[in-house]
This record gives C-alpha cells, sequence and structure tokens, in this order.
C-alpha cells in the first residue's frame, strides 16, 4: 500500500452512470457522453469511438446504463423508453458489438460460479444458460468502392447455416425516387459455403451487406 500513486484522468470524459462502472481485470470501463471509456495501465480512451456513432449510442440513454463483467464481456443494459442490452467484447476485432432484447433492471456477477445473475421483473435468471440460440441481426458499415461497379458472385463463410444475406447498393440513378438512398437489392438465403450469383442490370459504388440467421 506505501507504493500506491493517485493520478488523475486526463481523458476529458465524464461517467454519466456509476452503475455503467466494471471492473473488467486489467481496467476498468464506464458510459460516457461519447461511449465505453476504458481506464488501465497505458490505456485510457474511448475505445468504443470507432465502433459506436456518438448520436447512435445517445439514443441508447447512456445516463441508464448499468453493467456487469460477463466472460471478459462488458454487458450493459439499458432503458430508453424500450429497455434493452447490449455486449461489447473488446477482445473481438470482427464484432465486439451487439445489441440484444435480453433486458434486466439488476444484475450480479458471480465468480464462484461463474454466471452473471439477472434480476428480469421478479425472477432471477441467469445470463446465457438457455440452450435455444436467440436470433441476429447483423448490418456491415457502408463500404464505398471509389466508382460504380457491380459484384458477380458472393460467398458466405459461417459456423451454421442456413443464413440470410441481404445487398444493399446506393441508387446511383438521377431520375429514380430513391436516388442517393441504400436499397436493398437481393436477397439470399444461404445453405452452404458454395458461391452463388448476383443480379446484374446496376452498379453503384457504396454498399452495405446484411445477414440474419440464429446460430453461431
Amino acid at each position: 500500500p506505501n507504493a500506491i500513486s493517485v493520478k488523475k484522468i486526463e481523458l476529458m470524459q465524464a461517467c454519466v452512470s456509476k452503475r455503467s462502472i466494471v471492473e473488467m481485470g486489467d481496467s476498468v470501463m464506464y458510459a460516457s457522453p461519447d461511449g465505453i471509456v476504458r481506464v488501465g495501465p497505458g490505456m485510457t480512451d474511448v475505445i468504443t469511438k470507432n465502433i459506436i456513432d456518438k448520436d447512435f449510442w445517445t439514443s441508447l440513454n447512456p445516463s441508464s446504463i448499468h453493467a456487469h463483467l460477463y466472460d471478459g464481456k462488458y454487458v450493459g443494459f439499458y432503458d430508453n423508453g424500450t429497455p434493452g442490452g447490449f455486449i461489447f467484447d473488446p477482445s473481438n476485432e470482427l464484432s465486439p458489438f451487439a445489441l440484444m432484447t435480453v433486458t434486466a433492471t439488476a444484475a450480479y456477477s458471480d465468480v464462484v460460479r461463474d454466471g452473471l445473475f439477472l434480476a428480469v421483473g421478479t425472477e432471477i435468471r441467469q445470463f446465457a444458460d438457455n440452450a435455444a440460440l436467440l436470433s441476429y441481426t447483423w448490418k456491415s458499415r457502408r463500404a464505398e468502392t471509389g466508382s460504380p461497379l457491380n459484384f458477380g458472385w458472393a460467398k458466405v463463410e459461417a459456423r451454421s447455416f442456413p443464413v440470410t444475406m441481404k445487398v444493399y447498393a446506393r441508387d446511383t440513378d438521377p431520375g429514380s425516387v430513391t436516388h442517393n438512398q441504400m436499397v436493398l437489392k437481393h436477397t439470399q438465403s444461404v445453405t452452404n459455403q458454395n458461391p452463388f450469383r448476383l443480379p446484374s442490370g446496376f452498379t453503384s459504388d457504396e454498399w452495405e451487406v446484411q445477414f440474419e440467421g440464429s446460430g453461431i
């Protein structure tokens, strides 16, 4: 204890909810007005700044967030009029942030039983203790190709099938009522990892891809 030193955090990011403060082992995380802040040895930053848009984060009502540690993940619950939850996994580079319909008014992380227990209504439930898989929807960020083009083929690599793939493209037709809007161009039910053809007859310079399913 005589070696402890106090250092003021230089990052100008207030904690908007004391119930959002979570000890993550090597660091501490909390909800700020701009996202989730991580504070630890050699790290003090809004760790979600390149992942979560500030307007979207604000829509979750950060001051209502209470969060908890589960299997190395930051599990948060919010109430913006429609209660919900999210999982932030700082170790997952491909998909670090996910929304979920599961919600709770309180929770407790039990390290002895290795579980997160939720207060849901008048019941106590264990998080992720159900064999049934929930459905998911994942949508990519908008990708710009630089010049208009048309993709001819696609392939989905997944651990389980079927997966529903939806392709969105910016409408580049000046005479269209959806000009400059992202329009659904193709929906494909994918049952294996074999390549499949995409529709032709249009080009675009901005693309989004969405996947839906219930596997892992």
